[in-house]
């Protein structure tokens, strides 16, 4: 019998973001699936002492970027994300900005794994050297699972890549959710990588269906999921909705999320849309889980290597857009599906099999 393993998972900061929960939900229900105990660690949390740096750094740069939150506004935005995390993902206690590598004995963990999404990027990890487990003993069984760079392209530097490329050699299997990622662990990480499908796409309509059943179902209309917005996007999202006929509902993340907003609600807009328009990874992801027709703004300041190797494996290319199409080709959903699974298996044989 294959042995229970307790898992600690390490990925980005579970906040404001659909995707990044979702994509953790997702790899938990597999390897519980797979009979372990997975755990994810918790960090991230804005403190005062944050608040007031980032305050501070906010002032000398002249009141330029995000203006920061305070931590009560910014708990209060995460409440419906925080009941969803709390009623279906397994994480430690909270804490604050750091994380706290002390957990791994306190758990009892035998098992690693960092991912998924942009984990491997230095701009979205201050301490790049953490997400390649630079602290943990070779005691512990270390995995990476669908890690992503976000890019195509080399962004460490010379301290960091030959620190990383000593790192990874530690791991007893990386797997990378791009294609262009099995290229950068070669030429710069001294390994060989493995392509996987990103945790979500582990699981099914069905398992996502099951979370947001409760909700009411909507008359069929335009669902924009947009990260970034402009003035060009939301005038060609509404002319694209009048010239279907059809009202618009427009969501975004991060600073944008409110209180009352919620996971649940957010995959059933996926659910009942008709057509789906956003630039956002894992707005394509359930736009393709869910079989709806869609188009991709590409997006390259946060990866457009993201969009063009997930299209690609589907065939999908077509999606990526500069400006959306009044008229364009049916998706063939019975060959994309059919991908999928063969896919699906694929990657959670592979994770199996590290473990």
């Amino acid at each position: 019998m294959d042995k229970k393993r307790r898992i600690g998972i390490l990925t980005q900061p579970l906040t404001t973001n659909y995707g990044g929960i979702l994509q953790n939900f997702a790899l938990q229900k597999v390897l519980i699936r797979l009979g372990h105990e997975p755990v994810t660690i918790d960090y991230g949390r804005l403190s005062w002492i944050d608040y007031m740096h980032s305050w501070c750094s906010y002032c000398r740069a002249g009141y330029k970027g995000n203006r920061p939150e305070n931590p009560i506004a910014n708990k209060n935005k995460q409440q419906g994300f925080r009941k969803f995390i709390d009623a279906h993902i397994c994480v430690t206690m909270p804490k604050t900005r750091k994380i706290d590598w002390t957990i791994v004995a306190a758990m009892h963990f035998d098992t690693l794994i960092v991912g998924s999404d942009q984990v491997w990027r230095p701009c979205y990890n201050p301490d790049i050297m953490a997400m390649f487990l630079k602290p943990i003993e070779n005691n512990v069984k270390k995995i990476a699972y669908a890690a992503s760079f976000g890019t195509d392209q080399w962004e460490y530097d010379e301290q960091q890549t030959t620190e990383c490329r000593q790192l990874i050699q530690t791991f007893c299997g990386v797997s990378v959710r791009e294609q262009s990622g099995v290229q950068l662990c070669k030429d710069h990480l001294d390994y060989s990588a493995t392509w996987v499908l990103d945790p979500t796409l582990l699981l099914t309509k069905k398992d996502y269906e099951g979370l947001c059943g409760h909700i009411k179902k909507e008359k069929p209309f335009i669902f924009a999921y947009i990260l970034d917005e402009s003035e060009r996007k939301m005038d060609e999202l509404q002319h694209f909705a009048q010239a279907k006929g059809l009202s618009l509902v427009v969501k975004s993340a991060g600073p944008q999320v409110k209180g009352t907003d919620t996971i649940e609600q957010w995959l059933a807009y996926f659910r009942d849309a008709q057509c789906v328009i956003t630039d956002s990874f894992h707005g394509t992801v359930f736009s393709i889980l869910f079989n709806k027709d869609f188009f991709v703004y590409g997006n390259q300041e946060r990866g457009n290597s993201r969009f063009s190797s997930l299209l690609h494996l589907f065939g999908l290319q077509s999606r990526l857009v500069e400006t959306i199409p009044l008229q364009s080709e049916t998706i063939n959903w019975t060959t994309v599906n059919s991908m999928h699974n063969e896919q699906r298996e694929r990657s959670i044989n592979w994770l199996a099999n590290k473990l």
